[in-house]
């Protein structure tokens, strides 16, 4: 039987997964590195990262009921940080292409 821990361990590293899924389709991308490029992507792809992300914190919810794991309050704060971050540091990368862009 899996705990609330192993749940939302798992939990992160799908959202870093998926952060850095993203993150490497644009560096990927074989597209030419301009400021259109970067704000099309970030057009074309917001909403695929926040369902991916949205997902994973469901399937915690989802795992814990199947594993008859009762969460409480502070158990749904932890998976919401853990989204939050994942957030948090896409803008991070986002912002580091950005300036690398603008340098340039």
């Amino acid at each position: 039987m899996e705990t609330f821990h192993v749940l939302l361990f798992s939990h992160r590293d799908r959202t870093d997964a998926i952060i850095n899924k993203y993150v490497e389709k644009y560096k990927n991308s074989g597209e030419p590195v301009t400021m259109d490029v970067w704000v099309s992507f970030i057009i074309e792809n917001a909403q695929d990262v926040i369902a991916e992300l949205t997902q994973s914190g469901a399937d915690v919810f989802h795992e814990a009921i199947t594993n008859g794991i009762n969460l409480e309050v502070e158990d749904y704060d932890a998976i919401r940080e853990v989204n939050l971050n994942a957030a948090s540091k896409y803008k991070l990368e986002l912002k580091s292409i950005y300036e690398r862009i603008s340098a340039a």
